[in-house]
C-alpha cells in the first residue's frame, strides 16, 4: 500500500501515482477486489490531502510557509481527486466484467465481500494512528524550545512526554529510556553537588587569602 506521505512527496515533486486504466485480462473476484482496495486507499489519501491543504493554508496566513508550498499541496490534492474519479470508473468497469463472467445481468446490483481486505485496512489504520501520534508528540517537543535547558524545566518536561506519550506507552523501549534517563538525572545531581561544593571551597579559599 502507498502511504500518504510518500504520495505527497512524489506529487509535490511533479510526479503522479500510477492508476492502471487498462482492462484486466484475467477477470474474477480477486482482481475486482484489488480495484476496490485501490479506490479506498486513494479516497483516504484525498481526505488526508484535504486536511493538509487546510493546515498549510492556515500556516501561510501566518507567514510560516510560502505560497509555493501551499500550491504544491493543492496540486497534490487535485491530483488525488482526479485519481479517485478515475479509480471509480475502473472499479465500476471491473464489476461489470465480473458480472459478465458470472452470467449476471449488467443492471443487477453486486456488492463484493470485502472481508479479505479487513486485515490490510486495519493495519493501515494502525499505521496512520502511529503517524498522527508521532506528529503530535514531535509538535509537543518543539514547543519546549523556549525553555532554558539549564533551569531543569526542559528535562522535566521531556521526561513527562516520554512517560505519557502514546507513542511509547507500554513498550520495552519506554522502560529502558526512562531508566537511563533517571540514571543520568541522578548523575547530573551528583555532579551539580560536587560543583557546588568545589565552588564553595574555592570561595572560602579566596576569602581566607584576602583576610589580613
Amino acid at each position: 500500500m502507498r502511504t500518504f506521505k510518500g504520495i505527497l512527496r512524489r506529487r509535490c515533486a511533479g510526479g503522479s501515482v500510477a492508476t492502471d486504466d487498462k482492462r484486466e485480462v484475467t477477470l474474477g473476484y480477486y482482481p475486482t477486489l484489488v480495484r476496490l482496495d485501490q479506490l479506498r486507499n486513494e479516497q483516504q489519501n484525498e481526505k488526508e490531502f484535504a486536511r493538509t491543504l487546510t493546515y498549510f493554508q492556515a500556516l501561510a496566513g501566518g507567514g510560516s510557509i510560502s505560497k509555493l508550498q501551499v500550491d504544491q499541496v493543492r496540486q497534490a490534492y487535485l491530483a488525488s481527486r482526479s485519481a479517485v474519479l478515475q479509480l471509480k470508473r475502473v472499479y465500476a468497469d471491473a464489476v461489470d466484467q465480473f458480472k459478465i463472467q458470472l452470467g449476471l445481468p449488467a443492471e443487477l446490483p453486486l456488492a463484493l465481500d470485502d472481508s479479505l481486505l479487513e486485515p490490510l485496512t486495519a493495519q493501515m489504520r494502525r499505521y496512520e494512528a502511529v503517524e498522527k501520534t508521532y506528529t503530535a508528540t514531535l509538535a509537543e517537543v518543539q514547543q519546549l524550545g523556549p525553555r532554558r535547558a539549564g533551569s531543569g524545566q526542559l528535562r522535566v518536561a521531556l521526561r513527562k512526554i516520554l512517560a505519557t506519550s502514546d507513542l511509547l506507552r507500554g513498550t520495552r523501549l519506554q522502560q529502558e529510556i526512562l531508566q537511563r534517563w533517571d540514571a543520568l538525572g541522578g548523575l547530573d545531581k551528583e555532579l551539580e553537588d560536587q560543583f557546588a561544593g568545589a565552588s564553595a571551597a574555592t570561595h572560602r579559599a579566596k576569602k581566607s587569602t584576602r583576610a589580613p
